[in-house]
């Protein structure tokens, strides 16, 4: 019974797998995301399934949701994911991805400007979004609904077109262009051309009204009618005047019908711009999230890449490790990391230090003394605190600037030697050579 179920519910995961790369493939993307989604309630381990409706999101300029379920792709299924190369290529291309960051932010502000009745800036910014990414799918329905609200008719069709061409069967951009157009929408969806990314393909034509809104055409309407009601009270018969009264309250019931049009209208917008501010603060979560496990993943890789570099044992990789775990922030790296990088840095930094010093010194005996100031300095940047190799490195930081006749500089290296480190060797071979100096006058 169990494998009956499991058998029926892989193949209710490969029909609505079918029915959405179907769908897809028409640009019906709003169509194709529920059919992905229903196959995935059946089957959470389709990675097909989820690795498509990664591009759905995409395709719709929904970054962050591409790039979580692409993510849960690849734990599902490591060997021969496609949905690794996806996130390869979205780290490679920063700034495309922060483009998108960029796009969300500027739609993000619009649903402010919207929410405080402020669509003449909303529209810039929607702008700007979609400069960003014009794959925005979101940000072309605001767009649509901010012109609509600022009676620019036409405008605000190309925008549903526009959304319609990128997603051929979504739900708010068909509501608009039926509003628009006033009847139904027949959408012909075509494939997306290489070349020309940012043309999904050829938008729906609508047939088109004249200027102004419905509620202005009804104002001058009902206006006029009055002044003609006016006009037959005062010339023609009482039976005339019968045949008006009718008219205005015909006329009334129209008003508020259409009041109540506007009213319905109102509450749609209203209800759109809650959603799309709940998903928008949805993206941005998840984009912050992702940001921080991009971060996390980098400072691992680096801490992966020191311990290789540890195994050759050569002089040079074990600096090189020194050099990648000192760029690592060593705070808030998770448990098993921490543990890694805390144990590598015990490791090859003394290493390192000894290295780096015994080389400076070469360096000085050949009158090297700039690169013998490059690892000296090195080497107090990987030696612990009280190493005799940090005592030594100030030592020898003096004796250079002596041979520089630099004594003032020598003098500063040879106190500071003093001061941290009292009971080494090299501090008093300081004391002597600092006792020279003040006798000879330097």
């Amino acid at each position: 019974m169990k494998e009956y179920l499991r058998d029926r519910t892989k193949a209710l995961s490969a029909h609505f797998y079918n029915a959405g790369l179907q769908l897809a493939g028409r640009r019906a993307l709003s169509g194709a995301e529920t059919a992905l989604r229903r196959a995935l309630m059946y089957d959470k381990s389709n990675s097909d399934a989820r690795n498509l409706l990664g591009l759905v999101y995409f395709e719709c300029g929904r970054v962050p949701d591409a790039i979580k379920h692409w993510v849960i792709s690849t734990n599902i299924r490591r060997e021969g994911n496609i949905a690794a190369e996806y996130l390869e290529r979205v780290q490679r291309n920063t700034e495309e991805f922060e483009n998108y960051g960029e796009a969300i932010m500027n739609f993000n502000d619009a649903l402010v400007c919207v929410n405080q009745k402020n669509e003449d800036v909303a529209v810039v910014r929607l702008k700007k979004a979609l400069e960003l990414n014009p794959s925005f799918v979101n940000a072309h329905n605001l767009l649509c609904f901010c012109l609509l609200t600022l009676k620019d008719r036409d405008r605000a069709l190309i925008s549903a077109e526009k959304a319609l061409a990128l997603d051929a069967d979504n739900p708010v951009a068909l509501n608009y262009a039926r509003e628009l157009t006033g009847g139904s929408v027949r959408k012909k969806p075509q494939p997306r051309p290489q070349e020309e990314p940012a043309k999904a393909f050829s938008a729906p034509i609508y047939a088109r009204r004249g200027g102004g809104s419905k509620l202005a055409q009804a104002v001058v309407f009902i206006s006029g009618v009055a002044v003609t009601f006016l006009y037959f009270l005062i010339l023609v018969m009482p039976r005339v005047l019968s045949e008006k009264n009718t008219r205005i309250s015909e006329l009334s019931a129209k008003a508020a019908s259409m009041a109540a049009e506007r009213d319905q209208i109102a509450k749609e917008r209203d209800e759109t711009v809650g959603k799309l501010s709940a998903e928008s603060d949805k993206l941005s979560g998840e984009a912050a999230s992702l940001r921080e496990r991009l971060l996390l993943s980098e400072r691992a890789q680096k801490i992966n890449t020191a311990q290789s570099l540890q195994r050759t044992g050569k002089a040079s990789d074990l600096e090189n490790a020194a050099d990648l775990l000192y760029s690592v922030d060593g705070k808030d790296l998770p448990e098993e990391s921490k543990q890694l990088y805390d144990a590598l840095t015990a490791q090859i930094y003394p290493a390192v230090a000894r290295n780096l010093y015994n080389s400076g010194v070469s360096h000085y005996n050949g009158k090297e003394y700039d690169d013998a100031k490059v690892d000296l300095e090195k080497t107090l940047q990987f030696a612990d605190a009280d190493s005799s190799y940090r005592s030594g490195a100030l030592y020898y930081f003096g004796l250079i600037a002596e041979a520089q006749d630099d004594a003032k500089t020598a003098l500063s290296y040879y106190d500071r030697l003093t001061a941290d480190f009292p009971q080494s060797n090299f501090s008093r071979s300081a004391e002597s050579r600092r006792s020279r100096l003040a006798a000879a006058g330097r």
